[in-house]
């Protein structure tokens, strides 16, 4: 795993927000190799784990945070 890059404070206080609201999310991050990759959820946990913070999804989707592109409320 490459070295994690912490994200910024207020875009983690927002991902906690969504998670509280249990906001719907679109979320565009990076996969493996590189190439984008699109999850569809709701953030059910904000963890820390190997180094690195990651938010997992209720479809059980796992994604690091300095992996993440964009994200949106899903319509």
């Amino acid at each position: 795993m490459n070295t994690y890059t912490p994200i910024d404070c207020n875009l983690y206080d927002r991902y906690e927000a969504w998670a509280t609201r249990r906001t719907p999310l679109r979320i565009v991050h990076r996969g493996t190799e590189g190439d984008e990759q699109v999850a569809h959820g709701i953030i059910v946990d904000l963890r820390n784990e190997e180094g690195a913070e990651w938010l997992v999804l209720d479809g059980g989707a796992r994604i690091r945070l300095d992996h993440i592109v964009r994200t949106d409320e899903a319509m």
